[in-house]
């Protein structure tokens, strides 16, 4: 225990240090916009649930919220939405340590303990960002680990159902542990005698725990006035949330994302290469192994399932991404939830499979700490906060409501409010006319909202409707609607009164 302890504490401390070095929070303009709403609730008491979830899909974060408003009074550096991700991040390793710690061998949990203090890149920046819940909720698979190590007569189909019903209401990251579930009932891998009747029992659990959730989407205020309906998550339709490309995806990730997703070198591109190359070959001899060994290795079943349903998912869902040579923490985000799994899965593969299986964990985790270095060494600092992008965030969410918008961004420096306004001008563009609304209420509705700007702001909320039509920004609008815009505004250089 005090080994673990010692493991987790030296992480905190060198992820303390290195986010007082990075400020990587000022690159990620989710967190701005839900830190400036948590502010304004703060300072206005206004703590509505509209300010306090982030988005409607995210019901942890409405915990969070509550949880950031704790460290307002604190006078600090670090943001307060970052110190409950340092502080969760923290927690979580603790969980996931004390859990492989009991249900796997020894070894294994000790070279897991030393992999956790400086991990990798993607996992070590986002230990203090705070937005998308795909890192805060990665202890959530363990736990399901911890529950399937149980003795068969200890299984209960309640306590499973509620456990996966509250993941679920928590991040939707969770679903995989749903499906992990259900197919191990089928198959069975856990060998319940009356598998109906066990499912049944799940469900209703599960349904129950959910239900609060459900509830809170559909009755309470959760903003995102402008998209309605049409958002189901972050500004998705259910109709858009399986992607064409998925298959093509399904091949793509294993050389492209993921091996881009544990080292983050992507301006050093030799180095990159050399890890994506060798990550491959990591990854294809885990799987390959844990396949061969299926019923020999504990646990191994679980665990395989639960990545590689995180991994269908992501390939076939609207959020894959795959960064380009300019490699940011933020295009990975949702393989966070999983990559400490592939981690002890690769753990678990080397030791109980191979002949020399500890030189070889030994040596990945020697290739990690380079992998972390390198990227700790070439990283450089985020000096100034993206606030068109945050403006752009909060209009999509807000932009229904001015006034409110004007007040959150009292505590914006005046030097960027500019920025911050012309993002309020796009995002409130793009959630009218990005969906298929009547094109004339919206071209109405823009200019209604627009007047109630202050005067002395109104030319930079045009400015960023403008801006929305650029064509490297997404979503695309068509360049034929901004002439339709110029004219129901009467624009040609500014805004008339």
């Amino acid at each position: 225990m005090k080994f673990i302890l010692c493991c987790v504490l030296i992480g905190t401390i060198a992820r303390i240090l290195f986010a007082l070095y990075l400020n990587p929070w000022n690159e990620a303009p989710d967190q701005l916009a839900w830190q400036l709403t948590i502010n304004d609730a703060a300072e206005s008491g206004s703590f509505s649930y509209n300010q306090l979830i982030h988005y409607p899909s995210e019901g942890g974060s409405v915990l969070l919220s509550l949880i950031s408003l704790l460290f307002k009074t604190v006078n600090s550096v670090i943001p307060s939405l970052s110190i409950v991700a340092l502080l969760v991040d923290t927690l979580s390793r603790l969980i996931q340590l004390l859990i492989v710690r009991k249900v796997a061998d020894s070894k294994v949990a000790y070279y897991f303990s030393i992999w956790t203090i400086l991990s990798v890149p993607l996992l070590f920046s986002w230990s203090s960002v705070n937005f998308g819940l795909h890192h805060i909720a990665s202890f959530l698979p363990f736990v399901c680990l911890l529950l399937f190590s149980r003795p068969i007569t200890n299984f209960s189909p309640w306590l499973f159902g509620a456990f996966c019903g509250l993941a679920m209401a928590f991040s939707y990251d969770n679903l995989i542990i749903i499906i992990t579930m259900v197919a191990a009932i089928v198959s069975g891998i856990i060998p319940v005698t009356k598998k109906f009747a066990f499912l049944l029992k799940f469900f209703l659990a599960l349904g129950f725990l959910f239900l609060p959730h459900i509830l809170a989407r559909t009755v309470l205020d959760n903003s995102f006035d402008l998209e309605g309906a049409h958002s189901f998550i972050r500004g998705i339709g259910v109709t858009n949330l399986i992607s064409k490309d998925g298959f093509q995806h399904l091949l793509e990730l294993w050389y492209k994302p993921l091996p881009g997703a544990f080292f983050l070198l992507g301006t050093a591109r030799n180095y990159y290469l050399i890890f994506r190359f060798l990550m491959l070959f990591i990854l294809l001899f885990t799987f390959i192994k844990a396949l061969k060994h299926w019923n020999q290795i504990s646990w191994v079943k679980p665990i395989f399932i639960l990545i590689i349903s995180f991994l269908v998912l992501y390939a076939f869902s609207p959020f894959y991404e795959v960064s380009g040579s300019s490699v940011h923490y933020v295009s990975y985000r949702h393989l966070c939830y999983v990559l400490p799994l592939i981690v002890l899965l690769i753990l678990k593969v080397a030791v109980e499979s191979t002949k020399r299986g500890h030189l070889l964990a030994k040596l990945w985790i020697v290739v990690c700490i380079i992998g972390s270095s390198l990227f700790m060494w070439n990283a450089k600092p985020f000096q100034t906060a993206a606030y068109k992008p945050t403006g752009w965030i909060l209009a999509s969410k807000f932009g229904h409501d001015p006034s409110l918008l004007v007040r959150i961004q009292r505590n914006v420096p005046a030097s960027d409010k500019k920025e911050l306004f012309e993002g309020f001008g796009w995002g409130i563009t793009a959630a009218l006319f990005s969906h298929e609304n009547d094109e004339e209420k919206s071209l109405d509705e823009l200019k209604r909202l627009i007047h109630q700007f202050p005067k002395q702001y109104r030319a930079h909320v045009v400015k960023g409707v403008q801006f929305a039509f650029d064509p490297a920004v997404t979503p695309k609008l068509p360049p034929t609607l901004l002439l339709k815009i110029n004219k129901k505004l009467e624009l040609k250089t500014g805004l008339s009164d």
